[in-house]
């Protein structure tokens, strides 16, 4: 994984910085998402790693499961935590069925809400797998939402007014 700075003197991206050994390894790394400068969150064979900026050493600190080491979000399609922690967004993949009665992989979206009363800090998932489910969530609670799914929600919307 890599990251850039923002270079204000020349109004654009500064060039891709390695994350170092800390976060990069032989495993599967993918989507991640930085909650505010110094959290880095990333799915590592579909479960999620946090890792935090170490200043004094200008590097991302040594990786660890997140939340808890015993709770970890998985997901295949990414995962959204929300600036405070208090939501987290991820992915849940379940077999369907087709008209012809068929299967394949299909996705519901999962949302856990902080609950400092649990260990985990965490409760219970909650699952928005009907449309009308779906249209509740606010889109600008996910801005990694993949742009054909943000415009079929919106054009539903749209719909249904």
């Amino acid at each position: 994984m890599y990251y850039s700075d923002w270079d204000s003197t020349i109004n654009d991206w500064g060039p891709a910085i390695n994350c170092g050994p800390n976060v990069n390894t032989p495993y599967v790394d993918g989507g991640c998402v930085l909650p505010n400068d110094t959290t880095l969150i990333f799915l590592r064979d579909t479960e999620t790693h946090i890792s935090y900026w170490d200043s004094e050493n200008q590097t991302w600190g040594p990786v660890e499961k997140w939340p808890t080491l015993t709770l970890w979000f998985q997901s295949d399609l990414g995962v959204y935590i929300s600036p405070d922690f208090k939501k987290v967004y991820y992915t849940r993949a379940h077999l369907d069925t087709t008209i012809d009665g068929g299967s394949y992989l299909n996705y519901d979206i999962a949302v856990k809400y902080a609950d400092s009363t649990l260990p985990s800090g965490y409760g219970p998932t909650h699952t928005h797998n009907t449309l009308q489910e779906t249209m509740q969530i606010d889109l600008r609670d996910i801005p990694h939402l993949h742009p054909m799914e943000r415009k079929r929600i919106l054009q539903q919307r749209t719909m249904d007014k």
